[in-house]
């Protein structure tokens, strides 16, 4: 199987022996670690992918997904074909746990993609174990822009992982936590690569100096507010909130409710 990044032609060894094995009437299940928003935290949440070549080709998606979620199916499906990454026929489910809690957004379109490769022996299953993947992909696989960058690299590093990949244009939000490893992507063909270990991607520093210090202070303001109704938080946020996000550059705010943004100009 190959793919295109940038001109430079990569070859993923889905034909290896052990792979086609993978395939061959046994079901392959990987976990994707992701998160989902929930007012200005971020949960876990893992994306498990059961791709199993018995019965009839089928597609099934459980763990309370809403409507941009359930339609990241087509659009990941669309990118993984013209990035000339083509999936057997399978019976594939898709759980997003914890099954009881709702998950909406289109940020979970590239852990989507990476978990069915994985799980289809296209990539190695234990390649992308440690890291949280964050990113909306077009029908090209250009991995574009998520709310909700900075929570999540919060949570990726207050749950240890390796790193975390999230669209370039959210690479400078999620940097400035200090503690995990960011990596900006442009296309979902990075992505591949990189858990293929055909392509080096360098972290990202901070926007600015001394930028995490500021983090715990902004959660600590936003601790009396995370019991408020969502109605009333997004319409009238604390004067503590807004005097804070008035301090901190504007990559640091875009995951943050609008009536922040609109309070706190650049």
């Amino acid at each position: 199987m190959a793919f295109l990044i940038t001109g430079t032609l990569f070859l993923l060894t889905a034909g290896s022996k052990k792979s086609a094995k993978r395939g061959e009437g046994r079901e392959m299940i990987t976990r994707i670690a992701c998160g989902a928003l929930h007012g200005v935290d971020a949960f876990r949440v893992d994306l498990e992918v059961d791709f199993s070549r018995a019965g009839l080709p089928a597609f099934t998606m459980v763990g309370l997904a809403e409507g941009a979620v359930r339609e990241s199916r087509d659009r990941v499906f669309t990118a993984l074909r013209n990035g000339n990454l083509r999936l057997p026929p399978a019976r594939i489910t898709v759980n997003l746990a914890p099954a009881d809690r709702k998950k909406g957004g289109s940020s979970y379109d590239l852990p989507l993609a990476v978990g069915l490769l994985a799980a289809s022996g296209a990539l190695p299953l234990e390649s992308s174990e440690g890291y949280f993947l964050a990113g909306e992909l077009s029908l090209t696989g250009e991995v574009k822009r998520i709310a909700g960058a900075l929570p999540l690299a919060i949570l990726a590093r207050d749950q240890g992982a390796k790193g975390i990949l999230v669209p370039m244009d959210n690479v400078r939000e999620a940097a400035v936590v200090e503690g995990v490893k960011v990596y900006g992507v442009e296309s979902l063909g990075q992505a591949v690569a990189f858990f293929a270990g055909q392509l080096e991607l360098t972290p990202e520093s901070p926007p600015w100096p001394g930028a995490d210090p500021a983090i715990p202070v902004l959660i600590s303001r936003t601790s009396k507010a995370r019991n408020m109704p969502n109605a009333l938080w997004r319409s009238r946020p604390p004067a503590a909130i807004t005097s804070c996000f008035s301090g901190l550059p504007a990559a640091a705010r875009p995951c943050w409710p609008n009536a922040c943004r609109q309070c706190c100009p650049p």
